[in-house]
């Protein structure tokens, strides 16, 4: 993920190889993974790493990597909203 002054991103991997900034909202946080709450849609290529050093419509060449099994769902904690 990208922090800067458009907010929180990600950057996706899309045809040809290019690279494109999708900004998303993020939800909670917890061993290792944050939530999503709005983005790209399951299945999307994203940069997990050196994202800050590539800048959209930028060529990479992917290394695909096993899917990561998604983490539980967090239990709502006593007295959150």
């Amino acid at each position: 993920m990208r922090y800067d002054a458009d907010g929180v991103s990600v950057m996706m991997v899309g045809p040809g190889d290019k690279v494109a900034k999708q900004i998303v909202r993020v939800g909670r946080r917890g061993g290792g993974f944050v939530e999503l709450t709005q983005g790209p849609p399951a299945g999307s290529r994203v940069l997990l790493g050196a994202a800050s050093f590539v800048l959209e419509g930028d060529v990479v060449k992917p290394v695909l990597t096993k899917p990561t099994a998604a983490a539980p769902a967090a239990k709502p904690q006593a007295g959150a909203r």
